[in-house]
């Protein structure tokens, strides 16, 4: 596992989140929707959903000092490596 992997996955376990989208082949990207170029396709990105709100943000906060991009939608965070 990655160190992307690892941090992504502690923050989760303490903020009451679930991966919901990791890597994903192209057919599976094209089916969801996803981006042409998307990185979950490299396995630099996913997606997580959380049991509060208040998860979501603390979530946020980590992930960003650790130095990943946060994208916020409206029914979960997008997680990448920049």
């Amino acid at each position: 596992m990655s160190a992307f992997d690892d941090d992504v996955n502690r923050v989760l376990l303490a903020t009451g989140g679930s991966e919901t989208s990791g890597v994903r082949s192209i057919n599976h990207n094209i089916k969801v929707g996803g981006e042409k170029n998307s990185l979950h396709c490299l396995g630099l990105a996913k997606d997580a959903v959380f049991d509060t709100p208040e998860g979501k943000r603390q979530a946020t906060h980590w992930l960003r000092r650790l130095g990943y991009r946060v994208l916020i939608r409206q029914t979960h965070l997008h997680i990448q490596l920049d």
